[in-house]
């Protein structure tokens, strides 16, 4: 099962680091719940390292 075949909405939680496929992870999830604690970004876009869409 995947998140986009799910028919429950699905919830990410944070409390800590999310980089890379975490953060796209949590990106297409439904609902999405953070921290102040939390960091989300992707390192690999910074480096030019980027998916080719």
């Amino acid at each position: 099962m995947t998140v986009w075949n799910c028919t429950k909405p699905v919830i990410a939680v944070v409390n800590g680091y999310a980089l890379g496929g975490a953060c796209e992870l949590v990106q297409v999830c439904d609902v999405k719940i953070a921290s102040d604690r939390a960091i989300m970004g992707e390192p690999e876009s910074g480096r030019g390292l980027g998916r080719r869409c």
